[in-house]
């Protein structure tokens, strides 16, 4: 009788149910049982999990056109992210496109690396001309497209992301959106945060000397570029013309949103890491995307972000995103892929740090042991052979340049750039013990501590060899990106440690806990929210800005010095690293970052035809200022005081 009334009575819970057995009938499962996973989750739940299919609104002829379009108007950022994304749907198999945004940025890098270091063996400036660099980025795509086709995918079928790689992602969205907002603001409000740091005006300079050389070539400079050839790519294909005030403002908008974004990109790589990272140790799904969460969010405090954002370190971010998505590639991928993706970052590694190559062999080698253990290592042997040999070839250029122009006398750079992190060195190392105490050596742990050993073995080796302090310049980066590889570890650590305390303990404590973590997440996550926002919109940004009004003024190129610009005489120092960008050329000489002293100031007057100042005063003040050279004019700008 109960049983007769219980199924006359339809409630929304008993027809959500008929729909899940709708979309998944007991004879799809082996003897109508329904399949468990490992954590005793249903397939519905983890068919959620997965994510669902994703519908990407255009297809794979229309992105291509989409990023020509997107070129031809402009908007060269949005045409690079059009790229990325392409590039993400066609390598997404099990994986999500999300997961897949930072492979497809590596993919592009190096894909970039290639064809410009072609361009440079056949003798010709090939991307220095507007219709190769767009044939550039339409082949990318194209060849994207054709990747997808292949596999009998369609853009449309793709995974977009699941629900806990959307929580990590977070940090990451957080500092695209401040990024975006900021791109879309006037260039000397949203984008003068960028000339804060003087590495950053050097970054926009390398970029618009490649941009005119056309081609990838360490004979003459061997600073490593590869960073600048993806840059310069959009440049040369926007067919906007040099030595305008007008295209120094669209350029610096540029460098502005793509450093962003290759911060977005460090951020969710290391969140996916972290995730990844926790789920080898056995932590359930929820608990490794929160373990994700805080690795992302981490990546937002002063320690790291300001250390390279506002110090203009793009290159120092690059290798940390490379590093750390080559361990993320061998503890997530196939051994084929892993290795290949650890061998493209390992090129790009050279042609982003060269000091740093030894830390990128880590993940190599722990690819190629993946490998060799596989059925396809042991089937094609050669074919690992060959792709080291390929790598090795392509990241010699920048090793031999570095090794015969520079030597050990540019590793030993007086002055630190910041403190020693000697506290996130200690927690990684107290991190790692504790994951392989609690869960019995897990590989991830071990790869990743293995490449934060390396990077301090190479920062007191080149300390060693240059008879420097550890606190010098390059020691100190290298104990940076050691302390970038335990913000992983040690957020899965925590997660570790949390989640068997909280086994042990009574139902009754849970809520205590709960408000406690709950707090605390919600004071770093405000923290990290605040830093970026408070980057745009600092002191010096403002400052900045009114540096860069004035040497976008009409007549701002013909000054040979700059001279009360600014209140301060950071803003003299700023302009005239800006006038460079009129003349600047590869293997030229640049203006140091640096006060000019009075007489310096009078010998770049006295070489010039037309000697002239850029500044706020007046003639009188300028001539009486500057009477070491007769006839010297003044270029009078706005005075931001007034």
């Amino acid at each position: 009788m109960d049983g007769d009334t219980d199924i006359a009575v339809r409630t929304p819970q008993r027809e959500r149910r008929r729909a899940r057995r709708r979309v998944f009938p007991p004879s799809a499962h082996a003897g109508g049982a329904v399949v468990r996973l490992p954590d005793h989750r249903s397939e519905q739940v983890a068919r959620r999990a997965r994510g669902r299919r994703g519908h990407v609104p255009w297809s794979g002829p229309a992105a291509a056109v989409l990023t020509v379009c997107l070129t031809l108007s402009g908007h060269e950022p949005a045409a690079l992210a059009v790229l990325v994304i392409t590039v993400a749907c066609a390598l997404s198999g099990r994986q999500s496109v999300l997961a897949s945004v930072p492979t497809a940025f590596l993919g592009v890098l190096f894909t970039t690396i290639v064809v410009w270091m072609a361009a440079a063996w056949a003798g010709s400036g090939l991307f220095s001309r507007v219709v190769a660099a767009r044939a550039l980025l339409v082949a990318m795509t194209v060849l994207a497209v054709m990747v997808m086709a292949m596999r009998h995918r369609h853009l449309s079928d793709a995974r977009l992301a699941s629900r806990p790689e959307l929580l990590v992602a977070l940090p990451a969205v957080v500092v695209a959106a401040v990024g975006v907002t900021a791109g879309l603001l006037p260039v000397a409000v949203g984008s003068a945060w960028y000339l804060t740091g003087a590495d950053n005006t050097s970054h926009l300079l390398w970029g618009v000397a490649l941009r005119r050389a056309g081609a990838l070539d360490y004979g003459a400079v061997s600073y490593p570029r590869g960073w600048h050839a993806v840059i310069a790519t959009s440049m040369s294909a926007s067919g906007q013309h040099f030595g305008s005030p007008e295209t120094l403002l669209q350029w610096i908008r540029l460098w502005s949103l793509a450093t962003w974004g290759l911060y977005a990109a460090l951020v969710l790589v290391t969140g996916l890491c972290a995730q990844r990272m926790a789920r080898t140790v056995n932590l359930r799904e929820r608990t490794a995307a929160l373990a994700g969460l805080g690795a992302g969010a981490t990546m937002l405090t002063a320690s790291f972000f300001t250390f390279t954002m506002a110090m203009g370190f793009q290159t120092t971010i690059l290798l940390a995103f490379l590093l750390i998505l080559s361990a993320h590639e061998v503890m997530t991928s196939a051994p084929p892929r892993a290795c290949l993706s650890a061998l493209a970052a390992f090129v790009a590694v050279a042609h982003t740090w060269q000091l740093a190559l030894a830390v990128a062999a880590v993940p190599v080698g722990a690819a190629l042991w993946r490998l060799a253990r596989s059925r396809t290592g042991v089937r094609h042997p050669a074919m690992a052979v060959l792709g080291c040999f390929i790598a090795a070839a392509l990241a010699a250029p920048p090793m031999w340049s570095a090794a015969t122009h520079l030597g050990l006398r540019t590793v030993g750079t007086p002055g630190g750039v910041g403190r020693l992190p000697v506290e996130w060195l200690v927690i990684g190392v107290a991190a790692v013990a504790l994951c392989c105490w609690r869960a019995a050596l897990p590989q991830g742990v071990l790869l990743v501590g293995a490449m934060g050993a390396a990077s301090v073995i190479t920062g007191v080796l080149v300390g060693l060899a240059a008879h420097a302090s550890l606190s010098s310049y390059y020691p100190t980066k290298m104990f940076w990106h050691a302390a970038a590889f335990a913000v992983p570890v040690s957020c899965v650590a925590v997660a570790l440690v949390a989640t068997q305390a909280g086994a042990h303990h009574a139902r009754g404590c849970s809520s205590a806990r709960r408000t406690v973590a709950v707090t605390l997440a919600s004071v770093f996550g405000a923290a990290a929210i605040v830093t970026p926002l408070a980057m745009v919109r600092s002191p010096w940004a403002v400052d900045a800005g009114a540096t860069l009004s004035a040497v976008t003024q009409p007549e701002a190129r013909r000054a040979q010095v700059a001279w009360r610009v600014t209140p301060g005489s950071a803003g003299d120092t700023l302009a005239l690293v800006l006038l460079d960008y009129y003349s600047v050329r590869t293997g030229t000489a640049r203006t140091a970052p640096r006060d000019l002293t009075y007489e310096e100031a009078c010998d770049r007057l006295r070489a010039s035809s037309d000697p002239a100042v850029l500044t706020t005063a007046s003639q009188t003040q300028v001539s009486r200022e500057f009477s070491c050279v007769p006839g010297v004019r003044a270029i009078t700008v706005p005075d931001s005081r007034s």
